[in-house]
C-alpha cells in the first residue's frame, strides 16, 4: 500500500540517514511538532536555538500557539546548526535570505523517497510528516478518544470528524464494521 504517512520506525530511520541534509530538520519539526510546512518555513535560527518552546503564528489559521520541543528535536536542531545568524531562515533557499519553496521541498522529498525506496502516494509532500505525527500520537495513546480530542486541538481542526478523516481513521473504522461481522 502506498502511504500518506510513515510508520514511526521508518520515520526515525529516515531522520538518522539524513544527517546534514537540509530537509532533516524540516521533517523533524513536522513529524515531532505537527506543524504545517508553511509554519516551519517561517522559522529563523533565532526562533529555535537553545529553546525548549517556540511560539508559532499559524499561517493558515492566524492562531498563535506554543510548540514544545522534545529532546530529540532540540538535539537535531543542534546537529544541523552551522553557525548561521539568528535572522537567517532555518530552511533558507540558495537565493538570498528567503525560505525554501514548498514545491522545491516536495520535489526533493520525492527524490529522497526514491533513493531510500520508500513507497509513497503519487503526490509525495511534506504534509505526510504532519500526518506521521498524528498517527504516532494516536498509537502511543492506544487510539483513545481523549488522544483524538487532544490531537484535534493540536491540529486546530474545527471538528473531531475532520481529524479522523485527516488521519484516515474514519476509513479504518468503516472497514472494521465489516470485519466485525465475521460468523
Amino acid at each position: 500500500m502506498k502511504t500518506t504517512y510513515l510508520q514511526w520506525d521508518e520515520y526515525i530511520s529516515l531522520l538518522e540517514k539524513l544527517k546534514g541534509n537540509k530537509l532533516r530538520l524540516l521533517m523533524a519539526f513536522q513529524g515531532m511538532c505537527g506543524l504545517r510546512v508553511g509554519d516551519v518555513l517561517s522559522l529563523k535560527w533565532g526562533d529555535v536555538l537553545n529553546r525548549n518552546e517556540i511560539v508559532v503564528r499559524e499561517q493558515k489559521t492566524k492562531k498563535i500557539r506554543p510548540i514544545y520541543l522534545n529532546t530529540t528535536i532540540t538535539k537535531i536542531i543542534q546537529e544541523e546548526y552551522k553557525g548561521q545568524n539568528n535572522d537567517v531562515y532555518v530552511f533558507k533557499s540558495n537565493i538570498r535570505n528567503n525560505p525554501m519553496s514548498v514545491s522545491y521541498i516536495n520535489r526533493a522529498l520525492k527524490k529522497l523517497f526514491k533513493q531510500y525506496e520508500i513507497e509513497y502516494s503519487d503526490k509525495v509532500s511534506s504534509h505526510l510528516f504532519r500526518k506521521t505525527f498524528g498517527r504516532r500520537y494516536m498509537d502511543v495513546n492506544d487510539w483513545s478518544d481523549k488522544a483524538l480530542l487532544l490531537l484535534n486541538e493540536v491540529y486546530g481542526h474545527s471538528t473531531i470528524a475532520i481529524t479522523k478523516i485527516y488521519l484516515g481513521i474514519r476509513d479504518e473504522e468503516i472497514r472494521n464494521v465489516y470485519k466485525s461481522l465475521v460468523a
